[in-house]
């Protein structure tokens, strides 16, 4: 072909009706809405078939069930910087892991797949997930009998504090959604987790840590109240998660001075050996009460500075009280159990094990340091951070006592 001739496509308009339903070539329009005209808006037939042939490649539908019916959810992926090799492999795994579920839960779980399958994925340097795929449009229709309407078209954006970097980094970031994954699968939005999953939503979607504090405190009250119940069961987040989120979302490294500083994590300590350490132990074997209804009265208080501190310093109080008193016990045990003629090793061992603690109190010096920091910080952000410390589970390291 010569250099000189360039090749002419045709500028044909076909109307967006025809597209979809080539028979049909009339529908109803107006450029302003002062009435209705019998004619269908027109576009380039070019633009019209590259839209209808991504909607059958990267377009997801999924049936949403709502009472006894289901509507339809439709999820539309936002690409910035991708190859097409990688998108190619992209969709089709997403399409196979995506499933439908209840109108919160779809978001949600749809949001954490196709981050992990974006993890799998190997890159050249150190990048936002965000600056990949941005995130997911979506269009709830809901069913009408025959046809289904349109009542909500939304954006679900992917978490901005995920960045894409080494297969260490990016595993450790495959386990931590896992472990969400696990605790909202574990969620019956028509059981009274509507609110709960609202607010994570929010979170996982919008990246904004107000979002993730309201979950942190809903979801230790749900904790609380599940594990209370007979035969009640509930996942908790590791610590290891929450100090990897909240690393990777702070930006001014406050968060890390409240997160590091041993009062606070002494505070945590006792709220945790207060409350659900001792909800999955066996009731024959608790040495303590359980604080029942600890994690709603902390979101009350934590409203001002005055009514958290008042009730960190009672509950501290109490809670160092408890473990004195069996330690007191346990020491008595242990002398009454002393024998009178010579010692063993094996008696001396015995009467150790009688005389420990099970707990530790925590001590006047991290009480103070604690109070430091609620003069320093926000009571909410204090007592938001109290609440996803003291109830997640802490994974004891190889060298920690």
């Amino acid at each position: 072909m010569p250099k000189d001739k360039n090749i002419n496509i045709p500028n044909r308009q076909v109307t967006n009706t025809q597209i979809i339903a080539p028979h049909q070539g009339k529908g109803l329009n107006k450029s302003k809405a002062n009435g209705i005209n019998a004619t269908n808006e027109k576009n380039n037939w070019i633009s019209n078939s590259m839209k209808i042939s991504g909607a059958f490649s990267d377009m997801i539908c999924h049936f949403v069930k709502v009472g006894e019916n289901y509507d339809l959810k439709v999820l539309v992926p936002e690409y910035k910087e991708i190859d097409f090799g990688f998108k190619s492999q992209l969709m089709p795994k997403f399409k196979r892991i995506s499933k439908g579920n209840t109108p919160i839960k779809i978001d949600v779980l749809n949001i954490l797949e196709l981050v992990e399958i974006i993890l799998d994925h190997s890159f050249p340097k150190r990048r936002q997930i965000t600056s990949i795929v941005a995130g997911l449009c979506s269009v709830y229709q809901k069913s009408l009998g025959r046809n289904n309407g349109v009542i909500n078209i939304n954006y679900l954006g992917l978490p901005k504090f995920v960045n894409i970097g080494s297969k260490e980094e990016n595993k450790e970031w495959k386990e931590i959604f896992d472990q969400q994954k696990q605790i909202i699968q574990s969620l019956k939005e028509n059981r009274g987790a509507t609110e709960g999953l609202k607010y994570y939503r929010d979170f996982i979607s919008s990246s904004n840590l107000k979002a993730f504090y309201k979950f942190i405190f809903w979801y230790a009250s749900y904790v609380s109240s599940e594990l209370s119940k007979q035969n009640g069961y509930a996942i908790l987040f590791t610590t290891d998660f929450i100090n990897k989120i909240l690393s990777n979302m702070d930006i001014t490294g406050s968060l890390n001075e409240i997160i590091t500083n041993k009062g606070f994590q002494s505070v945590a300590y006792a709220i945790r050996g207060g409350t659900v350490a001792l909800q999955y132990t066996p009731k024959e074997n608790r040495c303590y009460e359980v604080h029942y209804g600890f994690a709603q009265k902390l979101s009350i208080k934590s409203k001002s500075k005055e009514n958290l501190a008042e009730f960190i310093a009672s509950y501290i109080a109490s809670y160092n009280a408890e473990t004195a008193r069996d330690y007191e016990k346990k020491s008595v045990k242990g002398a009454i159990s002393k024998p009178t003629g010579d010692h063993s090793d094996g008696n001396k061992t015995e009467m150790k094990s009688a005389n420990k603690a099970t707990r530790k109190p925590v001590k006047v010096e991290e009480l103070t340091e604690f109070f430091k920091l609620l003069d320093k910080y926000p009571s909410s952000l204090i007592g938001a951070m109290l609440a996803a410390y003291g109830f997640a589970r802490h994974e004891k390291k190889k060298d920690e006592e």
